[in-house]
């Protein structure tokens, strides 16, 4: 807000110079940087108190997903739960359901990821949910819903990347192999389906 009396053309420039610096921090806080300057970012932007409900949606996604990548699985929920709130999307509920599984909390993981397969059932919600299922060490569920995933869309990189850590977790070592090279044929520079090959190897040599 621009406090004093200033003449029009004053009061313009200090209007503009406030929205170019709100325009700025919203960007910076939709980067993918994850530090203490972007979070204060999104911070100052759910302050401003007068975003489109779009922007502020996205603010409180963003945070939540920086905070979750910071291993701040409460902040990152109550970020995701005030998403839901102003726009209950699908990317939203598949989120805070990846926070819940990380914190054990498989009741409400599934919960959400049930909820945004009901929304969008697509390559991308089953995938969000086998991944919850793996992290709960449920393979053979986590190997059906990627089955679905891949059916949906053949190429989706990452069903075949979490399909072949379903199967290592299985120690069914070929079929991971097989499935991280799948993931090679779409992404040849993809390092986790390089990596998930070494891994795959490893265990059949031994």
């Amino acid at each position: 807000m621009v406090r004093g009396i200033c003449v029009a053309a004053a009061c313009i420039i200090g209007l503009g110079a406030v929205a170019i610096a709100g325009d700025a921090d919203l960007e910076l806080c939709k980067s993918d940087a994850n530090n203490s300057d972007v979070i204060a970012a999104c911070d100052r932007v759910i302050a401003r108190g007068n975003l489109s409900k779009e922007d502020l949606y996205s603010a409180y996604y963003e945070r939540g997903m920086k905070r979750r990548g910071n291993r701040q699985f409460d902040q990152a929920i109550s970020d995701f739960t005030a998403a839901i709130a102003v726009s209950p999307k699908t990317w939203a509920y598949v989120a805070r359901g990846h926070a819940y599984a990380y914190k054990k909390d498989f009741a409400r993981a599934f919960a959400d990821q049930e909820k945004a397969i009901a929304m969008e059932a697509t390559e991308v919600t089953y995938t969000g949910r086998a991944m919850d299922l793996i992290e709960a060490g449920a393979y053979d569920r986590a190997i059906a819903d990627l089955n679905e995933a891949l059916r949906i869309n053949n190429k989706y990189l990452y069903g075949y990347l979490a399909r072949g850590d379903a199967y290592l977790k299985k120690r069914e070592f070929d079929k991971a192999g097989a499935d991280y090279q799948a993931a090679l044929q779409i992404k040849p520079d993809n390092q986790e389906a390089k990596n998930g090959i070494k891994r795959a190897r490893a265990h059949q040599t031994n």
